[in-house]
């Protein structure tokens, strides 16, 4: 199942060099022992399936997934483009900092067309970005 047993032996030594951690949560972001995601923060899970809408404001693109850097800053939008009901879309990448909110924050929005989209670099999973993380 995966499971490992690790033992490690200290010394009083060892525990006396000891540094503690001490986190200072910032004040208002704990309720009920549980520390709160704040108001400017939000969670990939709610930004992949956000429509993304067009320059023209008529067409729209869909976040499929959002890829991070190694200091897990946001840095890629994965978008699919084109196809009908989920039949022969791909897979573009943009500079996640390229999309905006959008003004009733119920998606984003971003300034391009639907032939900038098009041209945008294709994005296809490795077997090694797939899930995983490199260091």
């Amino acid at each position: 199942d995966g499971t490992r047993i690790v033992a490690v032996a200290l010394t009083q030594a060892h525990l006396d060099q000891a540094k503690p951690f001490y986190y200072e949560a910032p004040e208002g972001t704990i309720e009920n022992g549980a520390h709160l995601m704040a108001s400017d923060h939000m969670s990939v899970d709610a930004i992949v399936g956000s429509d993304v809408k067009l320059s023209n404001k008529d067409e729209s693109v869909t976040v499929a997934d959002v890829l991070m850097d190694k200091d897990g800053e946001s840095e890629r939008a994965v978008l699919e483009v084109g196809g009908f009901l989920g039949l022969g879309e791909r897979l573009v990448t943009v500079p996640f900092s390229a999309l905006t909110i959008g003004e009733n924050k119920d998606g984003y929005t971003i300034v391009a067309t639907r032939a900038d989209i098009e041209a945008a670099p294709t994005f296809a999973y490795t077997r090694a970005s797939a899930g995983s993380s490199t260091q």
